[in-house]
């Protein structure tokens, strides 16, 4: 078995001229180096931010980057009402909202808030809201741009930094 190295490496990404990703969470991390990567490669980008500060910030680094278009999209994964909105939203944007269709959705927003008990506004514990629900919504309420696409993708990003978290009540 070849190493990671030799697996994979960021040159291997194939050309994406044609193919539009959703990122959560792309305005840093994980999530900007992948919207970063992918339009580098001719993907159109639609990042889904919290805010529209730092969203704004990573956009104009994605859009240094390649050809790829970038729209930005701001919602909070935790509100379920507010995942519904930017599902609504994503299928009129851009490349979407011109073809109707998905190719990559990538669930990367995440949060992990070690101190006090916090709750989104239906009640449910914010790092399970944001980390879990969100992303599952999401692609629940894409499903329609993604189903009958050929060789479309789902990813869901996961951390083991709940691990250090003693308590999430």
């Amino acid at each position: 078995m070849p190493n990671v190295d030799e697996a994979w490496s960021r040159d291997r990404i194939p050309d994406q001229t044609g193919h539009t990703a959703v990122i959560t969470g792309a305005n840093s991390g994980i999530g900007l180096a992948a919207a970063t990567e992918l339009a580098r490669r001719g993907a159109d980008v639609i990042m889904v931010c919290r805010n529209a500060g730092r969203a704004a910030e990573a956009r104009r680094i994605i859009d240094a980057a390649g050809p790829g278009a970038v729209d930005v999209v701001l919602a909070d994964m935790s509100e379920p009402d507010e995942v519904e909105r930017a599902a609504d939203e994503i299928a009129g944007v851009g490349a979407v909202g011109r073809t109707g269709r998905l190719d990559l959705l990538i669930n990367n927003a995440g949060l992990i808030m070690p101190g006090d008990h916090a709750e989104n506004s239906l009640g449910w514990e914010l790092n399970f809201a944001t980390n879990y629900v969100g992303g599952f919504l999401l692609a629940r309420h894409l499903l329609p741009l993604y189903r009958d696409v050929e060789g479309a993708r789902v990813v869901e990003v996961s951390s083991l930094a709940h691990g250090h978290v003693r308590d999430l009540r």
